[in-house]
């Protein structure tokens, strides 16, 4: 299923399909965020993970940028395949997660 997941999110990027909400776009004003162009890559050009899957049918995503910073992406799967928000975690909540960002601690 997680695979599938990944799988409809690389499609929706590639094919330039994936919305943003307006919460990602209120957040990119008040912190470190990745670009739209950084979304993609992660989502397209690396090996992204689901490391939180959530019951309203939306994940977060772990990856990286270009320049190897690590991002999160929380996106909703549920058509239409949307971002919800995304933070660099190493910026906005370090103390939050282990040393790769992968588990909440």
């Amino acid at each position: 299923m997680l695979n599938d997941i990944i799988a409809k999110l690389y499609a929706a990027a590639s094919a330039n399909t994936l919305e943003f909400t307006n919460h990602y776009y209120s957040k990119v004003r008040k912190r470190p965020t990745p670009s739209e162009a950084e979304i993609r890559f992660i989502l397209c050009d690396d090996a992204p993970e689901i490391i939180e899957h959530y019951p309203d049918d939306s994940c977060l995503i772990w990856g990286t940028t270009q320049s190897n910073q690590i991002g999160h992406i929380v996106c909703a799967y549920d058509p239409p395949l949307r971002v919800v928000t995304s933070y660099f975690p190493s910026e906005t909540h370090p103390w939050k997660w282990t040393g790769d960002f992968r588990i909440r601690i």
